[in-house]
């Protein structure tokens, strides 16, 4: 494991990169998507390459990742977690990726979601016992090699971008209530009151200007681990599931630090040059950029 975020590029031995250029390609996943319940297929599997970085100003961000093998099939997992209001849910957090190995049954995707599913759910039941106010987003993602898929499961609005050659996704769900009007309605309906700054004792929002908000507590977001002030938060993650594409590409996983101020076309451009030195380079790059534009923040990218 390691501190901080991780660009990952997967790679294909065959491949000469993105268009061509001779370089690894940074990893892309197209719309197809994979039977999760299928054997793996008769091709070699991905090289998984991966590295990150972060620039701490809070200390409440933190990246890790991870490879092993289950049922003979090769797994790479990385997560990041963007924390707020103090450490202890980001320090709660960082055995997920070991937690979700040890428990998964298997390597299908089937096996694998039942097991990621279970551990956001008993984290958060961990973070509530403790009582636990402070809070963070919470992405993963997992790569098996041997069967060409991606895995994401997300709560909050910490995403990861898939880039091919000429296109770039977003993979998972914003919870941001500015994003998600599904969420705006859940947690209307578990009696939130739901505005922009300030609000008044009634719900009122006279500044229409400020972003959409959850009282009590003030939530951007409305689906992330701890926050147990906040009667209305869920962590029961998002899951999407892709297959990779044949040529290989990049995975860049980041927190909002990064997002808050690049674009995912910004960081695709950064990863389709084919300049950037290797996975951990990609990784400095993205947030040394991002870092200049606003340096008062934890800036993390995998």
């Amino acid at each position: 494991e390691s501190l901080g975020s991780p660009a990952l590029q997967v790679v294909n031995p065959d491949a000469v990169g993105l268009g061509g250029m001779g370089t690894p390609a940074p990893a892309v996943a197209y719309a197809g998507i994979s039977s999760m319940g299928t054997a793996a297929p008769a091709v070699p599997p991905f090289r998984v390459h991966i590295g990150g970085t972060t620039t701490a100003v809070k200390g409440e961000d933190h990246f890790s990742f991870m490879e092993s093998t289950l049922g003979g099939e090769r797994l790479s997992l990385m997560m990041v977690a963007d924390g707020h209001g103090g450490k202890q849910a980001v320090e709660m957090a960082k055995g997920t990726l070991r937690t979700i190995l040890a428990s998964a049954t298997g390597p299908s995707g089937r096996e694998l979601n039942a097991a990621a599913t279970a551990t956001f759910e008993s984290l958060q039941e961990q973070l509530l016992e403790s009582k636990c106010t402070s809070g963070s987003t919470l992405t993963v993602c997992c790569i098996n090699a041997t069967r060409h898929e991606l895995h994401v499961w997300n709560v909050g609005d910490s995403l990861p971008v898939l880039i091919g050659d000429k296109v770039h996704t977003m993979v998972g769900t914003s919870h941001r209530l500015a994003d998600n009007a599904d969420e705006v309605a859940r947690v209307v309906a578990s009696g939130a009151r739901v505005g922009t700054v300030p609000t008044d004792s009634k719900g009122r929002s006279p500044n229409k200007d400020g972003p959409l908000r959850a009282w009590p507590g003030g939530m951007t977001i409305t689906r992330a681990i701890g926050d147990s002030d906040c009667p209305y938060i869920s962590a029961e993650p998002a899951h999407a599931t892709h297959v990779l594409p044949p040529n290989g590409g990049a995975l860049v996983v980041c927190s909002n630090g990064v997002w808050d101020r690049m674009s995912a076309g910004k960081v695709a451009q950064l990863m389709q040059n084919g300049q950037l030195l290797g996975a951990k380079g990609a990784a400095r790059t993205i947030v040394g950029k991002a870092s200049r534009r606003r340096p008062l923040t934890d800036t993390t990218a995998v």
